[in-house]
């Protein structure tokens, strides 16, 4: 299980290099993505019981994520994550770090 952990892991850091060196786009946060972006989570860089707390809620390395909504001031965001509708508060927003979707 940690084996293919570490390939994935592997394949997501070699995905986001090569998008880097075509495009130009590399990591941005959850704060940058507008309604109907998606993108799938690269890191997540906050401590404690935010880090656990997103953990519960399915925001890991890997996963797809879609902003759905704004709030008319900008704070919070609905995000879909796993089926499931999630707010967040810009400054939790601002440390998941994500990878657009490529549309082939």
């Amino acid at each position: 299980m940690l084996q293919s952990i570490g390939g994935v892991v592997f394949l997501f850091w070699a995905y986001n290099v090569l998008n880097f060196i075509i495009k130009g786009d590399f990591m941005n946060s959850l704060m940058d993505m507008k309604v109907g972006d998606v993108a799938f989570v690269a890191n997540i860089n906050l401590d404690g019981a935010i880090y656990q707390r997103l953990g519960d809620l399915g925001i890991t390395p890997g996963t797809k994520i879609e902003c759905v909504q704004k709030s008319p001031l900008g704070d919070p965001v609905a995000y879909m994550v796993r089926g499931a509708v999630i707010a967040l508060r810009s400054e939790t927003a601002a440390g998941v770090l994500v990878t657009p979707e490529v549309s082939p």
